[in-house]
């Protein structure tokens, strides 16, 4: 090869490689810019969701804040207030703390509107609809109400009465009949009332329900009521209960063993609680087909879930009634 070829080609790659080092020092430079841009970008990006979350924080945190302060100007208690805060919870107190208990929205719910209750002239509290009363006025009674003139509680505007038919003693855990049964309900349906019963159980097992609903079926049988036998379930306040401590499974199952046995006998049934009792001691997923009669002395309403009885008062008068009675309020009749 002559000396003008080998020139030629020296040039030739020296051009080739020159070119090369030229597109790689582009490509490199084009990458680092991109990537830069790329980085920019991100920082764009991760301050905007920075800056969105930010805003939806004092979004929230406004909301939060103007929620507390409409409560306290309101003049309600810490619990009421944390009630409107967190009301995706059912909120209470119980053994000296509070309690967050998320509502089962696959539950029967309390359609009631708190707006619609008023209560009329007289004191009594009712539910409207479209302008309309549709709630029932009642009273619960036991012995400790004494003798009862029930022609004047019949003219009174009382539509029903539960009579307590009997209970199983706290500490001994014998069953006795209310001395003022037989007179109460033999009064209350003379007198034209609808009635029902209810009986405060003490039971600590399946087979002692058993025994308090056939107990309650033998001593209704020689009545005709059209109301309902409602199994009253509560905490013994200031003693030591039998049912104090057992668990909710364990109460659960006594509740239905004692609604199931008035029920195959033909009786509609109920059970009667307070909040706390409700939420701590029985699975609200397994007793949500049967009626439940609410007990709080406070208003508005506050339960999530459907009620077919609320006792809004232990403080009532009624004419034919020496001192305060129960009253309550229901959303359904039981005729027969």
């Amino acid at each position: 090869m002559d000396k003008k070829r080998i020139s030629f080609f020296t040039v030739l790659m020296t051009i080739l490689f020159v070119a090369a080092a030229a597109a790689s020092g582009f490509l490199y430079l084009k990458n680092q810019e991109l990537s830069k841009q790329m980085d920019e970008q991100k920082i764009k990006d991760d301050e905007a969701v920075e800056t969105l979350q930010r805003e939806l924080d004092e979004s929230d945190g406004m909301k939060l804040k103007k929620k507390i302060i409409e409560s306290m100007e309101a003049g309600k208690t810490p619990v009421e207030m944390l009630r409107d805060v967190y009301d995706d919870y059912v909120v209470y107190v119980y053994g000296g703390k509070y309690h967050f208990e998320k509502i089962d929205k696959t539950l029967p719910l309390n359609e009631l509107n708190p707006e619609d209750f008023k209560f009329n002239d007289e004191g009594d509290l009712e539910y409207y609809q479209n302008g309309k009363v549709k709630s029932h006025k009642g009273i619960d009674i036991s012995k400790y109400q004494g003798a009862v003139d029930w022609e004047a509680v019949a003219g009174s505007g009382v539509e029903y009465v539960i009579i307590r038919l009997g209970y199983r003693g706290y500490g001994t855990g014998a069953i006795q009949l209310d001395e003022s049964y037989e007179e109460n309900i033999k009064g209350a349906l003379k007198a034209g009332l609808d009635v029902g019963v209810y009986f405060f159980s003490q039971a600590v097992n399946e087979k002692e329900a058993e025994e308090e609903a056939e107990f309650v079926l033998e001593n209704i049988k020689p009545y005709k009521i059209n109301g309902p036998v409602i199994f009253d379930t509560e905490e013994v306040a200031g003693a030591n209960g039998r049912i104090n401590n057992i668990t909710k499974e364990e109460l659960t199952d006594i509740t239905i063993r004692f609604l199931d046995t008035i029920e195959d006998n033909g009786y509609d049934t109920m059970i009667y609680a307070n909040l706390n009792w409700f939420m701590e001691k029985l699975d609200m997923s397994k007793i949500k087909e049967y009626d439940k009669w609410f007990a709080a002395y406070t208003t508005p309403l506050y339960f999530p879930y459907e009620i077919a009885m609320w006792q809004y008062t232990d403080t009532g008068s009624v004419p034919g009634i020496t001192g305060n009675v129960d009253v309550n309020i229901s959303f359904k009749t039981w005729d027969k």
